[in-house]
């Protein structure tokens, strides 16, 4: 009659160093299953705390509890020999201080050499040995009790890119004075143009002979603002947004944005910016910045007027605050 075969191990020393090798059961002694089953048990309900940088053991085997006042290292040991080994690693501490796992030498974990999620409360991540590399099991987020930093770096293109409500009535909204560069605001009527305000330090182009309130006649606006533009040469070289500076003697300020381009960097097509000041109407003007060369800019037609009138509302020490 043949002996039932089965995947017993011969002794616990085996059973600690591979846990598929196994033999013909009637050479296994009750007490060694009784103990192995004890071991397997044991170490489901292990629970492990480690608070700095140190290997972990295959006895410690089960949940690791890890806290950091700071940043440590902590290393898997090697996962040739380890199949099945399995560690469940929770970061139980409210900071930001990282855990980085570790795989012995070159082993990797899913295919990178370190694991680098642990580092925000209740972080949690599974780690399984395959016999020749780690593998995560699963990972456990908290979005909700943390800030965006635990994921990725993410760019101003990207987040636009996930936003679907950037032209409504304000998701997303700076509320602290916020520095907007050179901004383009349009209407389709005089109607649904906002009613500004500013403040100047210094009356240096803005000047006034009445500061009593009212409406206040004679502030200067500065001559020779650049109104419309064409594209004079294209140049090569240039990327789209470019900003590039218009250059004629006298004027100063004048800035056109570079809006599209072709496969060797000329510009296709552009905006003016800034209106700048002290210019006058030409062809052929070179201009400097941006990442190209050989541009040059059609000035068509500028504002030469000079009075401009305010609602004059406040002042505050040496600054005159005006709305328009």
């Amino acid at each position: 009659m043949a002996k039932t075969q089965c995947n017993y191990p011969t002794s616990l020393d085996v059973l600690a160093t591979d846990r598929i090798a196994g033999q013909d059961c009637l050479s296994v002694t009750d007490d060694i299953m009784e103990t192995a089953i004890t071991q397997i048990e044991a170490e489901l309900r292990r629970v492990t705390t480690k608070t700095a940088t140190g290997t972990l053991t295959v006895t410690e085997g089960g949940l690791i509890k890890v806290s950091a006042a700071a940043a440590y290292i902590l290393y898997l040991p090697t996962a040739v020999g380890n199949t099945g080994l399995e560690y469940t690693i929770i970061k139980t501490d409210n900071n930001a201080n990282l855990i980085t796992i570790d795989a012995d030498g070159t082993e990797t974990i899913n295919g990178t050499l370190t694991y680098t999620g642990l580092n925000y409360q209740w972080a949690c991540a599974g780690f399984k040995s395959d016999g020749a590399n780690w593998v995560i099991k699963a990972k456990v987020f908290y979005p909700a009790q943390n800030k965006l930093s635990v994921f990725a770096a993410t760019t101003s293109a990207e987040l636009a890119g996930v936003i679907s409500d950037e032209t409504g009535s304000g998701a997303l909204v700076f509320g602290t004075s916020p520095t907007v560069i050179l901004p383009t605001i349009k209407g389709t009527s005089a109607s649904d143009l906002p009613t500004y305000s500013a403040e100047f330090l210094d009356a240096a182009n803005w000047t006034s002979t009445d500061w009593t309130g009212g409406w206040v006649a004679g502030w200067r606006h500065p001559v020779g603002t650049i109104e419309t533009i064409s594209l004079g040469s294209g140049g090569t070289g240039y990327t789209a947004l470019n900003i590039i500076t218009v250059v004629q003697a006298g004027g100063s300020l004048g800035t056109v944005r570079v809006d599209t381009i072709d496969a060797s960097g000329v510009i296709l097509t552009c905006t003016r910016i800034d209106k700048g000041s002290g210019y006058a109407v030409a062809n052929g003007l070179a201009v400097t910045g941006g990442s190209g060369t050989g541009a040059t800019i059609n000035i068509l037609t500028i504002n030469n007027t000079t009075a401009l009138s305010h609602d004059h509302t406040a002042v505050v020490g040496t600054k005159y605050q005006i709305a328009y």
